[in-house]
C-alpha cells in the first residue's frame, strides 16, 4: 500500500475514534458541517428525492388530517412543506439556524422554528413526530436524552418515527458496493460504529435504540426495513 494512502487511512480511523469516544467532539463536527452546508442559501437538492421520501414516509406513517405532525431536523424544509402543501397540520424544527433561515425564506416563517433535540424548549405536543435520516447524527451517548425529549412532546397514543437509520447489523450490505473496502471497513466499523465521519453520523444499533426508548417511557418499539437495503426505520409508540 502506498505510504500516503496508508497515512490517510490512519488519520481517518483516528478521527472516527475521536467521534466515537467524545460526544462533545461529535456534536461539534456535526454542527459545523450542517452550518456550513445550509449557509449556502442557493444550494438545493432535486425535488424528486424529497418527493420520493415524502411518499414513502406517508406509507409508513399513515397520517390523517386530524394529526399534528412535527419534523425534527427539518433542514431546508422540503418535507415539512410537502406535508403542508397537502393540507396537513405540520411544523418543522432544526437546531441549525442557517437551515431554518433557508426554510423560512423558501416556504414561509410560520412552519419552522429553531430548537435542539437534546435540549428542547418548546412544550407543544404532536401526534406524529418524524426524523428522516437525522437520528444517525445523535451520538449514542445521547440516545436516552433525545428520546426522553421526544417522548415529552408526543401526545398520548402518538408515535415517533426514526426513518432511514444506517443499521449496524446491515453494514455488509452497504460496504458490498465497494469491493476493495469490505474487509477493512467491516472490521473498523465493528469496533468504531461511525457511518460518515465528515458529519459525525453513526451506524445505529437497534437494541440500543430500543433500550433507550423503553427507558424514556415508550411502550412499544417496532422495527421496519427501509427503502434502502442497509437502513432501518424505528417506530416508537407512546
Amino acid at each position: 500500500m502506498d505510504s500516503a494512502i496508508f497515512k490517510k487511512r490512519i488519520e481517518s480511523i483516528i478521527q472516527m475514534i475521536e467521534i466515537a469516544v467524545s460526544p462533545k467532539f461529535a456534536s461539534e463536527v456535526s454542527k459545523n458541517y450542517w452550518t456550513k452546508l445550509f449557509g449556502n442559501l442557493n444550494e438545493t437538492v432535486s425535488w424528486e428525492i424529497f418527493q420520493f421520501f415524502y411518499e414513502h414516509i406517508k406509507k409508513v406513517m399513515k397520517p390523517t388530517k386530524n394529526d399534528t405532525i412535527l419534523e425534527v431536523g427539518s433542514g431546508g424544509g422540503e418535507l415539512t412543506y410537502l406535508f403542508h402543501k397537502d393540507g396537513f397540520d405540520v411544523r418543522g424544527f432544526d437546531s441549525c439556524e442557517n437551515a431554518v433561515t433557508k426554510a423560512r425564506k423558501r416556504f414561509g416563517s410560520n412552519l419552522f422554528y429553531v430548537d435542539d433535540l437534546l435540549s428542547i424548549k418548546s412544550r407543544e405536543k404532536f401526534s406524529k413526530i418524524f426524523l428522516n435520516g437525522v437520528f444517525l447524527c445523535i451520538h449514542p451517548a445521547y440516545y436516552e436524552t433525545a428520546l426522553k425529549n421526544l417522548y415529552s412532546i408526543t401526545e398520548e397514543n402518538g408515535a415517533v418515527y426514526l426513518f432511514d437509520n444506517p443499521d449496524y447489523s446491515k453494514r455488509h450490505l452497504f460496504y458490498s458496493q465497494f469491493q476493495t473496502r469490505i474487509p477493512l471497513s467491516n472490521i473498523v466499523t465493528f469496533f468504531i460504529p461511525v457511518y460518515k465521519k465528515h458529519f459525525a453520523g453513526f451506524w445505529v444499533k437497534t437494541p440500543n435504540v430500543t433500550k433507550a426508548a423503553l427507558k424514556a417511557g415508550f411502550s412499544k418499539i417496532e422495527t421496519v426495513d427501509s427503502w434502502s437495503n442497509h437502513r432501518t426505520h424505528n417506530i416508537l409508540y407512546k
